[in-house]
């Protein structure tokens, strides 16, 4: 792969090309392109990257990438570096590659969060995220006070499956690899659908049925089976059923989450079979199932729910009796 002459360059060059809405593209030295800190995709596959320098080296750089001036303070700890990369890092990485200026439009951002925002709209309306990436990426808008409609809106998601991707932070650290790690054959260790079931196990016991499903080589539905088995046979392995030291203090939480679940579900089983095979309609594939197997969670985990509680009535009621 022959080198390019302008890694030389050492200020833009303004080229003549604009993009569909009139802003310049600049070619800017590589060199001077930091990457950004907080990009969501942290993998990328070399032999990708070779086969974009490739594609670049014959027919040049079709797609500007987006990056911010650097601010004088930054610049200071920044060392040559000028710009700061929003959108397009495996193009600048292919640029690299070539020895070519990065062909860029530059940005005015406000702080931190818009640029984080910038590159997670710039970059999830894609492919090639793995669920995690996208996790965590989604958690750190959340906690920047963007709320869910605002990441289904910059992502192209929607609501549902943003829910479940916040809900895969959850896992226990080294299911979170699990869930990200590709086998021989190009599927995960632990699929996104298991992935989500297990959110509603203790960190620990998610580890252990996660090594057992892997170890095992079970299919989805063994999967799923398993870990339902799992919770059915033993309930004090789910989140919710560790001990409270102040049981006083959660019962309002408790009675605020039954009306607030019966008032929601009684609103959807409101709307027509129509319009919800119609959203439905709207949801990718791995979206669908995704959504039935939180629902699944939620009606096994109420069921139990139930039980505990039926439990403690029967308890409080034959006290009672015993003290008349």
């Amino acid at each position: 792969m022959s080198k390019g002459q302008g890694v030389s360059h050492r200020r833009p060059v303004a080229s003549r090309a604009e993009n569909k809405d009139g802003e310049r593209v600049l070619a800017i030295p590589v060199e001077q392109v930091q990457r950004f800190p907080g990009q969501p995709r942290t993998s990328f596959e070399h032999a990708a990257i070779e086969a974009l320098a490739k594609s670049i080296e014959a027919i040049g750089q079709r797609t500007p990438g987006e990056v911010r001036p650097l601010s004088k303070k930054e610049q200071k700890a920044a060392g040559p570096f000028r710009y700061m990369l929003i959108d397009g890092e495996r193009r600048l990485k292919a640029c690299r590659l070539l020895g070519i200026p990065f062909r860029t439009i530059v940005k005015e951002v406000e702080n931190e969060i818009e640029h984080f925002a910038y590159s997670v709209a710039s970059n999830f309306c894609r492919v090639g995220h793995t669920p995690m990436e996208t996790a965590r990426a989604f958690k750190r808008l959340l906690d920047s006070g963007k709320n869910v409609d605002f990441i289904a809106s910059i992502t192209g998601r929607s609501a549902p499956s943003v829910y479940q991707h916040l809900s895969l932070n959850h896992l226990h650290e080294e299911v979170q690899q699990m869930v990200d790690r590709r086998e021989e054959n190009g599927q995960a260790s632990i699929a996104f659908t298991i992935a989500l079931q297990l959110t509603s196990l203790q960190p620990a016991v998610q580890l252990e049925a996660a090594q057992y499903i892997t170890a095992n080589k079970l299919r989805m539905t063994q999967a799923r089976h398993y870990i339902k088995a799992l919770t059915d046979n033993n309930p004090t392995r789910t989140l919710g059923a560790h001990a409270r030291q102040r049981p006083e203090r959660e019962v309002g939480s408790l009675v605020t989450f039954a009306n607030r679940t019966l008032a929601e579900t009684s609103g959807w089983l409101q709307r027509s079979p129509e319009a919800i095979s119609t959203m439905i309609q709207s949801l990718r594939v791995e979206e669908t199932m995704g959504l039935a197997a939180t629902l699944d969670s939620i009606t096994t985990n109420i069921d139990r729910l139930k039980v505990q509680i039926a439990k403690a009535a029967k308890e409080k009621v034959r006290r009672s009796n015993m003290r008349q």
